[in-house]
């Protein structure tokens, strides 16, 4: 009997040694499979949020003295891994939206090309022409918002006929 208790509690951890080989095994199976699908049903859906941090005019500080501050503001965006895109559709659909419709961004050797066009001028003089104050809030806003990225050191402004100088 001895012999055959043995036996049994060999077999019994050979059993239970399976049942943890296979329960961790389909765990393996299964979680590669649950990430696929939270990852094509995140890519599919849009309704994640994300917070990002953009610069606004201090408007009290500028007619004070210096049109150029800014402080941070969070913001809640969709998810996504276009952050300069995100952060500059939100400035140009807010704080910056007098100056014209954001259209594109194109980030070469750490400076982005922010293109902007004002239907009614389509050439970039509205800009171009700006008082030192407003030209100053928007480069302010601008640089401070997307210099915040490792991959932005400067900001230079485009219209769709080239580039704008101030």
């Amino acid at each position: 009997m001895t012999a055959y208790k043995k036996l049994i509690v060999a077999l019994l951890i050979v059993i239970f040694v399976l049942a943890l080989w296979l329960t961790y095994v389909n765990q393996g199976t299964n979680q590669s499979t649950q990430d696929v699908t939270t990852n094509k049903d995140s890519l599919a859906t849009t309704t994640e949020l994300m917070t990002l941090v953009v610069y606004r005019q201090n408007k009290d500080e500028a007619a004070l003295r210096d049109c150029g501050i800014t402080y941070p503001e969070k913001i809640q965006v969709q998810q996504t891994t276009a952050v300069v895109d995100a952060s500059l559709a939100y400035l140009f659909n807010d704080e910056l939206v007098r100056f014209g419709d954001y259209q594109s961004v194109k980030i070469e050797n750490g400076v982005a090309k922010v293109t902007i066009n004002n239907p009614t001028d389509p050439a970039g003089l509205f800009i171009s022409s700006l008082s030192s104050c407003e030209s100053g809030h928007l480069l302010s806003v601008l640089e401070d918002t997307l210099t915040q990225y490792d991959s932005v050191t400067s900001v230079e402004l485009y219209s769709p006929a080239g580039k704008i100088e101030f």
